[in-house]
């Protein structure tokens, strides 16, 4: 060890967030050594440009920027919020401002952070003490990576929640930047007509090509793009809907188009699809954005601890499905039943033809079961109806699963989506990768609050 005194040290004014007080200006003290060639950080090291954390213990303040330091509280704070109330780090950094700068204010706006800005800050701060949603991002982030976080029943389900990505179907390559349409193996498909089944080269400074019915579907897109889209409003007199054409969130956009070739009106139903009826008018599906990945599947514990999840880029296909499952328990063994609200069309992909589903069962969750799936499938009402496997009822006929846990869980998961909705594909699956984390711990010390024993099994006791 080498035990050379640490002569070089340098100071440096910064701020310090604290959970109690707010904003507080503070000195932060660095030491080098020379021989070596090591800085010395609060949270860490630095040799040759590499960062290297101290793995002692996480630490109660973090450096987060060049000048920012967080309390360890505060940031635990904010992922309590995160968990349980799905708030943004943008809202997490207004109430921390609006709370300790703007607290006291008299102006009857506490939301305008330029008023904040203004006002003459205290002469001991060197930077300034507002709290950026960077800071809390990189606060989180870091607390997450530093922090050692430690039934045979399973339900499937997915939940339409997802981030940007290619334009291309089902491709999974992330996109260089969020705002283009194509990836970097795709971006010759930004020369092509954006209208659907249309390969024609677009004209300069379009998205279409020279077809009359494509210029005026895309002139209708950027109509309504570049001005605020309005809500359908009630004329209180006449009690009539204005009829307000709606666009997909995924770039996309179906219109209706006469047979002088005219656009006549955007579709503007939740579920319009390009085979849906076209109602005597020819239909015409444009791709002027990127699209979004399709789903979030997730497999859930009847207990409602999340097991694992996984993005869907294209749709929900019930091979994709059998793709997740396997990969999941691809060293273990799977669990002895699987819900899943389309199971009738998964066994029907995977008996007789994957052993790993031999001994497992496969049924329909009982609410979709009643509600959704129709007697007159003979397929379903015989494999997939749940009544039809006794390991899963009480002598009295109620249930010993939840099977409804991964539809429960998707309406919290589901909240998260205008948080997410333009976060790159890495941050997207960080932060998913956390809350999930975290929220399950919140579950596991419930469970055992009320008297039941949630623990982990390991391998060797799944393969007995």
């Amino acid at each position: 060890m080498n035990k050379t005194p640490l002569k070089s040290a340098s100071q440096h004014q910064v701020v310090y967030f604290t959970h109690a007080q707010g904003p507080v200006p503070a000195h932060h003290i660095q030491l080098y050594c020379p021989t070596c060639n090591t800085s010395y950080r609060h949270n860490y090291r630095v040799r040759n440009g590499i960062r290297y954390y101290y793995s002692d213990k996480v630490p109660d303040v973090l450096h987060v920027g060049e000048h920012q330091f967080v309390e360890r509280r505060l940031i635990t704070t904010w992922l309590l919020d995160m968990v349980n109330a799905c708030k943004s780090a943008t809202n997490c950094a207004q109430t921390y401002n609006q709370t300790f700068l703007d607290g006291s204010s008299d102006d009857g706006d506490n939301t305008d952070l330029e008023a904040i800005r203004s006002k003459p800050q205290s002469t001991d701060f060197c930077f300034s003490p507002i709290l950026a949603h960077r800071h809390v991002w990189d606060a989180v982030i870091l607390l997450c990576l530093l922090e050692d976080l430690r039934v045979r029943v399973v339900v499937i389900d997915g939940v339409t929640i997802g981030h940007p990505c290619c334009a291309v179907h089902r491709c999974q390559e992330n996109l260089e930047k969020q705002t283009e349409r194509f990836c970097r193996f795709h971006k010759a498909h930004n020369a092509i007509c954006a209208v659907v089944g249309c390969f024609a080269p677009i004209l300069h400074g379009h998205l279409t090509c020279s077809d009359e019915s494509h210029l005026e579907a895309e002139a209708r897109h950027l109509l309504h793009t570049q001005s605020r889209v309005r809500r359908p409003t009630i004329d209180q007199a006449s009690n009539t809907t204005e009829e307000v054409p709606v666009i997909s969130f995924n770039g996309e956009k179906l219109f209706n188009v006469d047979n002088n070739q005219h656009v006549v009106q955007e579709d503007i139903g939740p579920t319009a699809h390009p085979s849906a009826p076209a109602s005597g008018h020819k239909r015409l599906w444009a791709q002027f954005g990127h699209r979004r990945t399709h789903n979030e599947q997730l497999i859930v514990a009847p207990c409602s601890v999340i097991i694992a999840h996984v993005t869907f880029f294209g749709a929900e296909a019930v091979t994709s499905v059998k793709d997740f499952i396997m990969a999941v328990y691809k060293y273990i063994p799977p669990p002895e039943h699987i819900f899943f609200d389309n199971n009738c069309q998964l066994a029907q992909v995977v008996q007789g033809k994957y052993s790993f589903f031999d001994n497992v069962g496969l049924s329909v969750d009982v609410f979709h079961f009643d509600c959704k799936h129709s007697i007159a499938d003979s397929y379903c009402q015989r494999h997939c109806n749940p009544r039809s496997f006794p390991e899963l009822r009480r002598n009295d006929g109620s249930w010993y699963f939840n099977s409804s846990a991964a539809e429960q869980t998707n309406s919290w998961i589901c909240d998260y989506q205008n948080i997410c909705r333009e976060m790159g594909r890495e941050k997207f699956e960080f932060f998913l990768d956390e809350m999930i984390m975290r929220r399950n711990m919140f579950t596991l010390k419930r469970l055992e609050q009320q008297g039941s024993m949630p623990t982990y099994w390991t391998v060797d006791e799944l393969r007995k």
